[in-house]
């Protein structure tokens, strides 16, 4: 599972993460829109509300945003975080001083700082597509807690299908998954699904006012007419009509053994 010391030194150096370790940086504040609107909106939805949770783990937590933010009632001192870019963790420990955070990868996590620390749910969030093994980071997961918060984006579709996937790819995916693929692998790490459910980021309020911003803000007039109306109406053709096929969707799921 372990990455390549280069593919740690990605997230560090990648302006992805540069943009989202910039306080008050218009990337970092649409991130966030996306976190409390997007992530933690669907993988609240399934998370156990019902059970005893007193202690939250997220793996590849970048900079901290998610597992500070996440709606429960869990205090941010029964918060844990884990990345292997140590400047994501400089500025998550600054951000978000009350969670605790850690360099590192889960493994080096499990046999330090983890060992004593009896967990009830870990979250992967946009993380399995990242790493080498991900059936052995799933499969650790679900023995280190009683409940594994998943969220897998789906990108086998139309509008990926010429994405070069692997070491070379600008975002770091190694691999793209449908729904059969993450049912897979959910099986392969010997979990079962507690609870789901599929989402398009594009069906949603939030992108589509991303989505106007970018095409219609401060956009001189004949632009707006030649290129931004038609591009919008082509998008919200695909959007509503063809998403099914062209567009990527993400898996949110509660997961235990």
């Amino acid at each position: 599972m372990d990455q390549t010391h280069d593919r740690y030194r990605f997230y560090d150096e990648h302006d992805y993460y540069k943009k989202l370790r910039t306080k008050g940086h218009p990337f970092r504040t649409k991130y966030l829109s996306e976190i409390d609107e997007w992530k933690n909106k669907y993988l609240s939805k399934v998370f156990p509300y019902g059970a005893s949770i007193t202690a939250i783990l997220e793996v590849g937590c970048g900079t901290g945003d998610l597992i500070s933010r996440f709606p429960t009632d869990v205090p941010l001192n029964k918060r844990y975080g884990i990345d292997v870019s140590p400047l994501n963790i400089e500025f998550a420990k600054r951000e978000h001083p009350e969670v605790n955070f850690f360099v590192g990868t889960f493994e080096e996590f499990l046999t330090g700082e983890g060992k004593s620390i009896e967990m009830d749910i870990v979250i992967l969030s946009d993380i399995l597509e990242h790493v080498d093994d991900d059936v052995e980071l799933l499969r650790m997961a679900g023995c280190y807690a009683k409940y594994v918060l998943v969220n897998i984006p789906m990108e086998k579709c139309w509008g990926t299908r010429k994405r070069n996937y692997g070491f070379e790819d600008a975002s770091g995916h190694l691999r793209a998954y449908n729904l059969e693929d993450a049912q897979n692998l959910i099986a392969d790490a010997g979990l079962r699904i507690v609870d789901f459910n599929v989402k398009h980021y594009c069906k949603e309020a939030m992108y589509r006012r991303f989505l106007k911003e970018k095409l219609f803000k401060d956009v001189p007039a004949y632009k707006l007419l030649m290129l931004s109306i038609p591009k919008y109406v082509v998008l919200f053709f695909v959007d509503n009509i063809l998403f099914k096929w062209c567009r990527s969707s993400n898996f949110f799921g509660l997961l235990s053994k």
